[in-house]
C-alpha cells in the first residue's frame, strides 16, 4: 500500500459512491457542518474540564502541533497511512487518527473563539483560487 499522500486518495468508493476504507467497513458518508462540530467538541472539551482554567493560545497551537508530530512518527514507522489500528483500550491509533486529532483540537479552537470554521475555509479558498501556480516560487 502507498505510503505517501501524493495523488492516492486515503478512502476508496463503493458502488453506490459511499466511502470505504479497504478492509475496514464503511466509513460514513458525512460529517455534519463544520460550524456545528466545533460547536459540539468546544462543548464536549468543556465539559471534560480542559476548560477550567485559561488556556493559553500558545498552549492550544503546541497540542495541535504535537497531534501532527505523532502524525509524522506513524509515517517516519513505515506504517501505511490509511492503516487504523486499535491500542490498549480500544484506542484507534494511526496516521489518519493523528490527523483528526490535530482536525479536532482546530475546530476547538474555533469553537472557543465563536468562529464558523466553514465560512473561515471558504473565505480562505477563495482568495487561494486566485493565486498564481505555486505562488512565490516554492518547492514545497
Amino acid at each position: 500500500a502507498p505510503r505517501s499522500g501524493g495523488a492516492t486518495c486515503l478512502f476508496t468508493r463503493d458502488e453506490g459512491g459511499r466511502s470505504t476504507r479497504t478492509g475496514e467497513g464503511r466509513m460514513p458518508d458525512t460529517l455534519q457542518p463544520l460550524s456545528s462540530l466545533a460547536e459540539e467538541i468546544h462543548a464536549w472539551a468543556r465539559a471534560k474540564g480542559w476548560y477550567d482554567r485559561p488556556r493559553d493560545v500558545g498552549e492550544l497551537i503546541a497540542n495541535v502541533h504535537a497531534e501532527l508530530s505523532e502524525a509524522w512518527e506513524e509515517y517516519r514507522a513505515g506504517r501505511d497511512l490509511r492503516e487504523i489500528r486499535t491500542g490498549e483500550g480500544g484506542k484507534p491509533e494511526g496516521y489518519v487518527v493523528e490527523l483528526a486529532d490535530a482536525l479536532i483540537r482546530l475546530l476547538d479552537m474555533f469553537g472557543c473563539l465563536d468562529v464558523d470554521p466553514g465560512a473561515v475555509v471558504a473565505l480562505k479558498m477563495d482568495y487561494n483560487k486566485g493565486r498564481p501556480y505555486r505562488h512565490g516560487g516554492k518547492i514545497a
